[in-house]
């Protein structure tokens, strides 16, 4: 549990984050204008991870704070920030410590997901800071470099059908690399609860599954001009889906055909089991690194 002291320090941080966001300032100009504040936030790492944990998810302010903050030592591990020796307070970059959350995943899905034949998708759920959050998985046949994860991704979706049926289509464009599609049946229950924690927390986790099994990880907040308005566009359509298992199958077909965008067609896996959506049972514990 943290201090008095520890807690007025998140408090302090979480109030000049939010104030800097207010004023529309950007992740560069706000290390630079909360620099002198960054010494408080190392004071808190000496604190243990329920202690954290718990600020974080009481301070969503100081969360994002500690989220830029881990973001900058990313890249100064990687070589895509240079720093100058002593710019970092205390000049121990060891002391940058990751601040993502740990993640619980459901064990049976991880393991029969791992099972599936590259390339496919699959969309769950997990929960971190004791709060449960959507994500999508690839698992590809290449790797995903560190030259090109670092640049990031466009993730897009459409929604298409007829009076009749209805079927999502999302596409993840890795810039400068390939593009990757997949189709869901929104009438499918875990596709529904995904969806429904990702609208309303604007949030989603998404990992990349490389074939030897290690991970490009991504915790993406959904910002309102993001192409996340258009699954709210259609909301009620989604929501109320009874595509069938045959509508679906004839629409991916179609689809593979002529692909728009064009790009690697994905296999949807792990969709028929609701017993994936337990958290409470065995799971798998995940602390990124």
């Amino acid at each position: 549990m943290p201090t008095l002291k520890q807690t007025a320090i998140a408090a302090r941080l979480d109030s000049e984050l939010k104030r800097l966001e207010s004023l529309g300032a950007d992740e560069l100009e706000i290390l630079t204008e909360m620099a002198e504040l960054m010494p408080l936030f190392y004071e808190l790492l000496h604190m243990g991870d329920s202690a954290m944990d718990e600020l974080c998810e009481r301070f969503h302010g100081f969360y994002r704070y500690a989220k830029i903050l881990e973001r900058l030592a990313e890249g100064i591990r990687s070589g895509e920030v240079e720093v100058p020796k002593g710019d970092i307070p205390g000049n121990k970059n060891d002391n940058i410590r990751t601040l993502l959350p740990r993640m619980i995943i459901n064990r049976a899905f991880v393991e029969n997901f791992l099972d599936e034949a590259a390339p496919c998708f699959a969309m769950g759920v997990l929960e971190q800071r004791k709060k449960q959050c959507a994500f999508l998985a690839l698992r590809l046949e290449e790797f995903i470099s560190d030259d090109v994860s670092s640049l990031g991704f466009n993730f897009g979706h459409s929604v298409f059908g007829n009076k009749d049926f209805e079927v999502l289509h999302f596409a993840f464009s890795f810039y400068g690399y390939k593009t990757y599609n997949a189709l869901i049946n929104p009438s499918n229950m875990i596709i529904k609860t995904a969806l429904k924690l990702m609208v309303e927390a604007k949030e989603y986790f998404f990992f990349a599954i490389n074939p030897d099994n290690s991970v490009v990880a991504f915790n993406t907040d959904i910002k309102e001009d993001f192409g996340i308005t258009g699954i709210w566009r259609h909301d009620d359509r989604i929501w109320r889906s009874t595509t069938t298992q045959k509508q679906y199958e004839k629409a991916v077909v179609e689809f593979t055909e002529d692909p728009d965008p064009p790009g690697t067609m994905l296999e949807w896996v792990c969709f028929d089991n609701p017993d994936y959506l337990d958290l409470t049972g065995e799971v798998i514990e995940m602390t990124p690194s």
